[in-house]
């Protein structure tokens, strides 16, 4: 059996994006794959059509997309060489191409003026957008050729160092962010007419859109985000705001079902930042959001690993029912539920949802399951694989089961999993690592992790646990606010003892610690 190599990491294939078209009838994904060369990813589109997954824009260059009808796509790419030329210059731009799936080359849609994150279809000319924004240089998309060339020359000169007087002032696959916010622009396609109307500092959260209504969520802040959020609304017609909510709450997903906002949220009252959200339901007109499920584990994806690129739907409605992603204890689960509270459990198999699509009824899924890569899945009371992405790429290669083992510490059950090393032999001694996860509100489960398993193949024992602080069993297991690197180092320690005393073959003289993030702290 082929040993997994640490450059096996630049073969892997990773979906985002997964996107029913209007009737269900087709889906969209975008593969990533390393560019090492670039330093960088290929990303090309692929459609999927029942049980047939077929490439469709295979450049390498496919930036987000959206499905404008049954039969056409738009896309952000740089594809000209005008194009690359302006990027390099520094400027800001979004360029979108349309594509039919009947076939045809793609030609350009329109361009917006600004670094577009999303985009939402209103009406044929008038197109929502969130857009990257620098507080300094609000007015960026509304300057001139010259100003915009002057602007992006600033940029380049500033290149090698940051001001950093916010907070925060970094995320998570993000980069920095002191002084940049996430603006929420709406944009007439066939006029070239483009209006932020969100305020220069205004960080936008999730949105979504009903009859010329655009419904948002977000923050308005200087120096420190309070990562809470109010409720607004925009009407297309009129150009007039409104705040429909008084009391500021954590917002993470909206959508809209008949008359009414459906909303996951929190208002951190209790547990603060390891509070789990709940869902809500908020009248058009505004009004105070009216809680209609409670959950101990709330709406996301906790469950992590180091193979995973872009994002994928996590909420959506569908039939007046609302369907989300949730971490439950150590898997990422997909739950229904209507709007009076009556929630079942659509997929609960060990693996994770890391992100779904529905359309009438019909489930589509980029899944993470058997310790495989992601692949795409269909889902009608059992789990179909329909993509074969990364099936080559681990075929007779060593890949370690998680041995599963719970053990006691200061009165909870911990659960934790081993990692046998390649061409284990019970009579020799190994070397072994102690892996720890970030967040600390985040959970290890059973899904392929790339630094995991290289370490296996290399001939260690590797082991890793859920302590206390870790996502999926409720607020009073996942809140130690203020009380970091205690009681969940000795869960840690508690757990690493009983690895040792199950599996003697670990050479306690050669025993190592890792991990990131939060992960990084602790193993500090």
């Amino acid at each position: 059996m082929r040993t997994l190599q640490l450059d096996d990491f630049y073969k892997y294939k990773f979906l985002s994006g997964l996107e029913y078209n209007k009737s269900g009838s087709l889906a969209a994904v975008i593969r990533a794959e390393p560019d090492v060369e670039n330093n960088g990813y290929k990303k090309n589109l692929y459609l999927i059509d029942g049980d047939t997954v077929k490439p469709f824009i295979t450049d390498g260059k496919v930036g987000g997309f959206i499905w404008e009808d049954d039969e056409h796509i738009l896309f952000a790419a740089n594809r000209s060489d005008a194009e690359k030329k302006r990027r390099e210059s520094g400027d800001m731009f979004t360029p979108y191409y349309r594509i039919s799936v009947k076939g045809g080359e793609a030609l350009p849609a329109f361009t917006l003026p600004f670094t577009a994150l999303s985009i939402d279809k209103i009406s044929d000319e008038l197109f929502a957008a969130t857009g990257a924004v620098d507080v300094n240089y609000p007015d960026f998309y509304i300057y001139d050729a010259d100003k915009r060339k002057e602007t992006a020359a600033k940029y380049k000169a500033e290149a090698d160092y940051e001001v950093i007087d916010e907070n925060p002032w970094w995320f998570n696959g993000t980069g920095m962010i002191n002084k940049k916010r996430c603006g929420l622009f709406i944009c007439n396609v066939k006029t070239g007419e483009v209006k932020m109307i969100t305020p220069a500092n205004f960080r936008v959260g999730d949105y979504c859109e009903k009859d010329g209504v655009i419904y948002y969520a977000g923050e308005e802040y200087t120096e420190k985000m309070a990562d809470v959020h109010f409720i607004y609304s925009y009407d297309t017609k009129t150009g007039r705001t409104k705040q429909l909510t008084k009391k500021p709450m954590s917002v993470s997903y909206m959508d809209c079902v008949d008359n009414m906002l459906v909303i996951s949220g929190s208002y951190k009252e209790t547990y603060g930042i390891s509070q789990s959200d709940c869902l809500y339901k908020l009248s058009f007109d505004g009004g105070e959001p009216e809680m209609f499920l409670y959950t101990e584990q709330g709406p996301g994806n906790s469950v992590g690993s180091d193979c995973r690129l872009g994002g994928n739907g996590r909420f959506a409605t569908d039939d007046d029912k609302v369907y989300f992603v949730s971490t439950v204890v150590n898997a990422a689960h997909l739950i229904c539920s209507d709007l009076s509270g009556k929630a079942e459990t659509i997929i609960g198999v060990e693996g994770t949802v890391d992100g779904f699509d529905i359309k009438k009824g019909k489930i589509i899924l980029v899944g993470m399951y058997d310790m495989k890569l992601q692949e795409v899945y269909t889902f009608d009371g059992k789990l179909h694989q329909v993509s074969h992405f990364n099936e080559d790429i681990l075929k007779d290669t060593y890949v370690a089961k998680p041995n599963k083992m719970t053990t006691k510490s200061q009165g909870y059950d911990i659960d934790g999993w081993v990692l046998l090393p390649k061409d284990y032999d019970r009579t020799k001694k190994y070397p072994a690592i102690l892996d720890i996860h970030g967040g600390p509100k985040t959970a290890y489960g059973e899904v392929f992790y790339h630094e995991m398993q290289a370490w296996a193949n290399m001939g260690y024992f590797v082991f890793f646990c859920n302590p206390r602080g870790s996502d999926g069993r409720g607020t009073d297991f996942g809140n130690i606010n203020g009380i970091y690197g205690t009681v969940d180092y000795q869960n840690l320690m508690d757990f690493t003892d009983e690895v040792l005393k199950r599996y003697p073959m670990i050479d306690p003289e050669h025993l190592g610690v890792a991990g990131g993030s939060y992960g990084g702290f602790m193993t500090n």
